[in-house]
């Protein structure tokens, strides 16, 4: 099984490089650089709070969470045993208004209410004009 070695590059400072196997998803890359994260120094002033607040780009592309490695390797190019390939690294971490609108949305789904309320319509009562 082949690896990659991948360095991680944010705004305020680089991470790695760390070794991967290509059978990796990239999800699975989120949750170990959210592991890897320094407490201190400047990285430790916009820390993701959980692996979706990551965003990784390659050669100007968001990745797929459930893409493995392997799906980008014709990105990468050719790579030696000692080749580190550089992913962007963006922090977008989820408001916590927007997480409550999505579980009214999910509740509004399902056609059920929330605690406490009545009413069969979840949602804002914005009107744009």
């Amino acid at each position: 099984m082949a690896e990659v070695r991948l360095r991680f590059r944010h705004v305020s400072g680089d991470l790695g490089p760390f070794n991967f196997a290509e059978t990796c998803t990239v999800d699975d890359i989120k949750e170990r650089l959210l592991k890897e994260w320094p407490s201190d120094g400047p990285m430790a002033s916009e820390p993701p709070g959980q692996a979706s607040d990551i965003k990784l780009i390659l050669s100007g592309k968001f990745l797929d969470a459930t893409k493995p490695l392997s799906e980008y390797k014709r990105d990468m190019g050719e790579l030696g045993p000692e080749d580190v390939v550089t992913l962007h690294v963006v922090v977008r971490v989820t408001p916590a208004s927007e997480k409550k609108t999505a579980k009214a949305g999910a509740i509004a789904a399902s056609g059920e209410s929330p605690a406490g309320t009545t009413g069969s319509s979840a949602g804002c009562g914005c009107v744009i004009s």
